[in-house]
């Protein structure tokens, strides 16, 4: 399937990573052919490391909220924010009231959400996080209340809400919400210590 916008003519849907006022955001390495590569999957994937925390920190939260009131969801779940613009996010945590089992993208916002990098493809560091700011104005304009954004590569861990912005490591405890933390190194030393136990 393709999509025509006001911006291009025709980009293969799944070359599209987001969908801002109606531009898309191709995934990164589509200029480049990149994604060519992928026989059975088209959008660019993630790296081992990317792919393995996201599950890891769906797991984690999803064993604090058995049974309680909110909902844990994981992959490139898409937020559809209005008409022709739609985010994704790596994890989210809903009301358990604003959240529906649908096929479609969803219609309200969670409370909290987690991002793994940047996904996007941008010309310069510039652009990218022009994108970057522009996506958490429109998440929280949405009525996300905090944005949770992990960096793989200098292990940081910026936590932003609508009043103010922190940057942390990654031993730091991280308020997630309802009183729960995250502590990504510990996640990532259980791994490691997971190779001593036989």
């Amino acid at each position: 399937m393709t999509i025509k916008t006001d911006f291009v003519d025709i980009i293969p849907t799944q070359d599209i990573y987001e969908m801002d006022e109606g531009k898309p955001i191709l995934y990164k390495g589509y200029r480049y052919g990149f994604t060519n590569f992928y026989e059975n999957e088209k959008t660019m994937p993630d790296s081992d490391y990317q792919s393995w925390l996201k599950i890891e920190i769906c797991f984690f939260l999803r064993l604090i909220f058995k049974n309680k009131k909110y909902v844990v969801t994981g992959g490139e779940h898409g937020l559809q924010i209005k008409k022709y613009l739609w985010r994704a996010v790596d994890a989210a945590i809903f009301r358990k009231e604003n959240f529906k089992l649908t096929n479609k993208y969803a219609q309200t916002a969670p409370e909290v959400i987690f991002e793994i990098d940047l996904k996007g493809d941008f010309d310069t560091p510039t652009k990218a996080k022009k994108d970057q700011d522009r996506k958490i104005k429109q998440l929280f304009d949405f009525g996300v209340k905090k944005i949770i954004w992990i960096h793989t590569d200098n292990k940081e861990i910026r936590v932003i809400t609508p009043e103010k912005e922190e940057t942390f490591d990654w031993k730091t405890n991280i308020p997630v919400i309802a009183g729960a933390n995250i502590n990504i190194q510990k996640i990532v030393d259980d791994y490691y210590k997971s190779f001593d136990v036989e």
